[in-house]
């Protein structure tokens, strides 16, 4: 048997050298990290020098690991990229970040990946980073072939809601047109009738002008009473106009003594059309036609402008000049007013039933937002993908706000912003990142490496 050294101590039967085992563990931690799924490296943080990396780290980035641990970050990560940055302040504020990034392979191609990286101190008091690095590549490609199909399922949709609406659209535009049509040929009806009486009234006063002027004043007076319509004579020598009753009831005027000039009447016309009309019935008068109508807006007397058609007969002496023109004038703004009303009906229910139609059919949420009421229509898809209720397909746009990720909230809010002011005519498309289980697993996986490594785990 051999001599024991002097200083060391015999060994007991039942016991192991603690320092055996230390190796023994340090062995298993690299036999754990070299042998892993997921491709990990550790880089010394002060200089960004790659100290470690295991053979799944080799094989994706393609590089043997002697020659990974002759790199450093900025051989194997786009470092100038924004969402590399973001990932070290991160790092650096609660020592452990996920991030998107682009990493590079050892044949100078660029591929999308997910990086979880945790900081630790390790034996010699010297600051590390364990950094697990995860293909992206195929998962975003998938995610683009989803969002390819969906697009193009929307778009049918779409095409789909607007030949449907086109068809609901050609049936109110034909019911409407109906309407107007029936308005008008019931409206026709009894104008042609009221033109039948002013036509005979006046007929009736223009031949007891002939016969007898005073006589034929009264009976003007007397028409002018009882007629719907605004009658009125009107003596060119002298200037004066005599007027119904039904001026004051049409127009809102209290005329004294039912006698107003001729100025005051053009004086009524607005000035757009002022000169205009004067200008034809002059023409008229010179000419010698037996009769004169125009279409013209007068304002009655609260400001308000009516739509007007007026006509009248002209009385001529022997000689073929105008003495007298006698006529009636008719408000048709209330015609005017249904056929308005009409269509902007049309368009209001047309507009929204393309909302509904679209987001009951859409598999995606639609939505409108009307920033001048701030009121937010909202797509059935909201509560089947989301699961919120919602009422009347109405909100606000803060509550759509609160449903935001915490991490996505201001750089949603602040482009959604941008786009408001831009004067660009094109929207903007934002996508928010989604956290599934899977990064959270590798995150975890890397907090298992780390703990090894710092001696805190016995395996």
């Amino acid at each position: 048997m051999g001599n024991i050294p002097k200083n060391q101590p015999k060994k007991k039967p039942g016991t192991f050298n603690s320092h055996a085992a230390s190796s023994n563990d340090e062995n298993l931690r690299h036999l754990a990290f070299d042998n892993a799924a997921q491709a990990n490296i550790i880089i010394t943080v002060s200089t960004g020098k790659i100290v470690i990396a295991n053979n799944a780290a080799s094989k994706l980035l393609g590089y043997s690991k002697n020659e990974l641990i002759t790199k450093d970050k900025a051989a194997i990560f786009d470092i100038n990229e924004s969402s590399f940055i973001k990932m070290l302040k991160q790092r650096a504020a609660k020592s452990k970040s996920t991030a998107l990034v682009t990493a590079i392979r050892k044949n100078g191609k660029s591929f999308p990946c997910e990086i979880i990286s945790a900081v630790f101190i390790d034996k010699d008091g010297i600051e590390k980073a364990i950094t697990t690095i995860t293909d992206r590549s195929q998962s975003i490609a998938r995610q683009k072939n989803i969002d390819t199909k969906k697009e193009k399922i929307v778009a049918g949709n779409i095409v789909l809601a607007k030949s449907k609406q086109k068809e609901i659209d050609v049936k109110k535009e034909k019911t409407v047109a109906d309407n107007i049509m029936l308005a008008k040929s019931k409206q026709k009806i009894v104008d042609t009738k009221k033109e039948k009486i002013v036509a005979a009234n006046i007929i009736v006063a223009q031949g007891k002008a002939d016969a007898r002027l005073a006589e034929n004043n009264e009976w003007i007076k007397y028409i002018a009473k009882t007629s719907y319509d605004v009658m009125w004579d009107w003596d060119i020598a002298s200037g004066e106009i005599y007027v119904g009753d039904s001026v004051e009831e049409v127009f809102g005027y209290k005329v004294q003594n039912n006698t107003v000039n001729f100025k005051n009447f053009i004086g009524c016309l607005v000035n757009e059309e002022k000169q205009t009309v004067e200008k034809k019935l002059l023409k008229t008068l010179a000419s010698v036609d037996k009769s004169w109508n125009d279409s013209f807006l007068f304002r009655r007397y609260d400001g308000s402008v009516a739509t007007t058609t007026g006509r009248a007969s002209i009385v001529r002496d022997a000689h073929g000049k105008a003495v007298r023109l006698i006529g009636a004038i008719h408000d048709i703004s209330k015609l005017q007013e249904l056929e308005n009303k009409l269509e902007e009906q049309t368009t209001v229910k047309k507009e929204y039933s393309e909302k509904i139609f679209l987001a009951k059919l859409s598999l995606d949420v639609i939505w409108d937002w009307n920033m001048l009421t701030n009121e937010l229509f909202i797509g059935e898809g909201f509560e089947e993908l989301f699961g919120y209720n919602i009422k009347n397909n109405k909100g606000i746009l803060a509550d759509w706000g609160n449903h935001l990720h915490p991490d996505d909230k201001d750089i949603v809010q602040k482009e959604l912003h941008e786009a408001i002011a831009s004067s660009a005519p094109i929207g903007r498309r934002h996508t928010g990142l989604l956290r599934p289980m899977a990064p959270l697993l590798k995150f975890l996986t890397g907090l298992l490496f780390l703990e090894i490594f710092m001696g805190k785990l016995t395996v």
